[in-house]
């Protein structure tokens, strides 16, 4: 082939080359409003002649591309915003980036002058005039609010907002469009406008029984008067506190008259505190009749301090009291030895006393009838008017013992000789106490059952006692009430009582897959088994191992089946290391197919191939 054929061939190719590796087209962005154009013609190229017209900053429509070549002329600005450059262009260019020409930025405007004023409010200081400048803003008098500061915006002063006309509240009014307190002693409604002209608060005139204090109506203190009409914004005035009259007193600041049979001088000033008349109380052995302190009738008597501004009293008869008689309406005492009933009136007739007989177990003592001393007795019948008498002491009899002055029997289980004097001292009984593994029963001691203990020391004396049973631990059985160790091998829960029947342990038998190792059931080696049941109490046993089939190898002491494509014969020991299965060789036209499903090379890596042959057959010399 010459090397006009091989340039026929290579330039087609070279062609397809350059036109698969050209770039994409790159399309610039739509203008958005934040660029502040008003109007733009568009042309989509050097050779277009209709322009695509945007107005109002609105962005460009998505089925028109602006790319290289394509710009933009005629820009005008938005109101507020100037073009330095009338006759500036912007221009798409390859990359797809914007390029604007010196001039082709539209410039916000500066405010010209201070912002106009604005009612209610007062402008302070500025930043200045250029676009951005803020002015700080204040609410003038009779205008309340936090207002914001304006900003320089396009050439324009925004408008001041925030403050509204203040209004007052209740008890103020409107002094050079300010709201103020009300005076001391004066009110008015809420609502006056502190924008209008000034207002004013009306006095306060008290009322009847009230004073003034501090400015404000207050309330007579209680016993006290005061006509009505004292203004309220003047100085303080004074109540007139009420004198109370003779044989009055104050209660609850009124004047209130004595009760009947009290008295009280006059001059209690109301406005004080509670006080009290003077009360008549009468004298000993007098009694209230109407108010009036009146002599008791004789034989009768009272005590003193009747008070006769309450109800009418009484006198009390005398009874005269016990081992006393009447004479001449006066109880007197009666004769030694002699004795009298309670209850005899004095206002009545003059009575008399009856000689006293001393009872059982009783004896005289200076005219009077004694109780014999605890543990000692005496007959009935002495006479209490005559001599002294005596009585005779108690002795206490064999396994008797003194409690209070009484002869009374040692309790079961204890003894005492005879011979305690019951007017003495309390005496005691010699209590029994039982011995080691003995209990009580009945107060006497008893030894425990067979298989049961019991410390020395029960007191016979007190209540049946109980011996503790022996309880065997765990591995124990009884044998002849005695707690035995469990053969090895064997087991049983802890709890036998030792003083029952003979009790047995129970054999162990291994679960499946351990085996008895000295009488203990241990787990089987991995990878070997046994059946459950072997009895812990007889000779060792072993486990089985395991033993794989064909086609399976050990992992782990486990027979696992091969992966597909390899092979083991069988007799693998699971006991034993793991082992692994041996691959097949593979003799099928298959065997290749790996290399005929691999991945293809890209085809364009083999037009580079041939254009770079291409190009190397053209640099040879002819």
């Amino acid at each position: 082939m010459n090397r006009l054929s091989i340039r026929f061939i290579t330039i087609p190719i070279i062609l397809a080359a350059a036109f698969l590796a050209a770039p994409a087209h790159a399309y610039c962005p739509s203008i958005g409003a934040s660029s502040h154009y008003s109007n733009l013609d568009c042309y989509l190229d050097a050779s277009s002649f209709d322009p695509i017209t945007y107005t109002s900053g609105a962005s460009m429509p998505s089925d028109v591309y602006l790319e290289g070549e394509s710009y933009c002329i005629n820009l005008m600005c938005e109101p507020g915003y100037v073009l330095p450059d009338p006759v500036a262009m912007i221009s798409c260019d390859d990359m797809g980036n914007w390029g604007f020409s010196a001039g082709s930025t539209c410039v916000e405007l500066d405010c010209t002058g201070a912002p106009p004023p604005a009612t209610g409010y007062e402008i302070d200081t500025c930043s200045g005039t250029t676009a951005g400048s803020t002015c700080m803003v204040s609410c003038t008098v009779g205008y309340s609010g936090s207002p914001n500061p304006i900003a320089c915006h396009a050439g324009q002063w925004g408008a001041p907002a925030g403050c509204t006309p203040a209004i007052c509240e209740e008890n103020e009014y409107v002094l050079n469009h300010i709201c103020t307190a009300c005076p001391a002693g004066s009110a008015n409604e809420s609502g006056d406008d502190a924008t209008g002209a000034d207002t004013a608060c009306i006095a306060t005139l008290c009322g009847e029984n009230e004073y003034v204090l501090n400015h404000v109506c207050t309330a007579c203190p209680a016993g006290s008067t005061n006509e009505s009409g004292d203004d309220a914004t003047g100085a303080d005035t004074a109540c007139i506190a009420t004198l109370c009259g003779e044989n009055e007193y104050v209660l609850n600041h009124v004047c209130t008259a004595c009760p009947a049979g009290s008295v009280h001088p006059e001059g209690d000033y109301a406005t004080g505190n509670d006080t009290n008349c003077t009360d008549t109380f009468c004298g000993a052995n007098q009694y209230v009749l109407n108010h009036s302190c009146t002599p008791c009738a004789a034989g009768s008597t009272n005590a003193g301090g009747d008070n006769a501004t309450g109800s009418d009293t009484s006198c009390t008869a005398t009874l005269c009291s016990e081992n006393e008689y009447v004479f001449e309406n006066t109880c007197l005492e009666c004769a030694a030895g002699s004795t009298n009933a309670s209850g005899d009136n004095a206002t009545g007739s003059d009575t008399n006393c009856t000689a006293t007989l001393c009872g059982e177990n009783e004896y005289v003592l200076n005219h009077a009838c004694t109780a014999c001393v605890a543990g000692s007795t005496n007959t009935a019948g002495d006479d209490a008017t005559g001599g002294d008498t005596s009585c005779s002491p108690i002795l206490c009899g064999e396994n008797q013992h003194v409690v209070n002055h009484i002869c009374s029997d040692c309790p079961a289980g204890s003894d005492h000789p005879a011979g305690d004097d019951a007017t003495g001292s309390d005496t005691n009984c010699t209590d029994t106490f039982c011995g080691a593994n003995q209990y009580v029963v009945n107060h006497i001691c008893t030894d425990c059952p067979a298989g049961s203990t019991n410390p020395a020391g029960d007191n016979a004396t007190g209540s049946d006692t109980n011996c503790n049973p022996t309880l065997c631990n765990t591995n124990e059985y009884v044998s002849d009430h005695i707690c035995i160790p469990c053969d090895p091998g064997s087991t049983r829960t802890s709890g036998d009582d030792a003083t029952g029947s003979d009790t047995t342990c129970d054999p162990t038998y291994c679960s499946a897959d351990q085996y008895v190792s000295d009488h203990t059931c241990l787990e089987c080696q991995a990878g070997s088994t046994n059946s459950e049941g072997d009895d812990a109490t007889g000779s060792d046993t072993t486990c089985d191992p395991t033993y794989c089939s064909a086609d399976q190898y050990v992992s782990n002491h486990t027979c696992l089946p091969c992966a597909d494509g390899s092979t083991r014969i069988a007799g693998d020991d699971a006991t034993g290391a793991d082992t692994s299965c041996t691959p097949v060789t593979e003799d099928s036209p298959d065997g290749c197919s790996c290399r005929s499903t691999g991945g293809q090379k890209p085809g364009f890596i083999f037009l580079f191939l041939i254009i770079g042959i291409a190009v190397l057959r053209l640099r040879r010399p002819v």
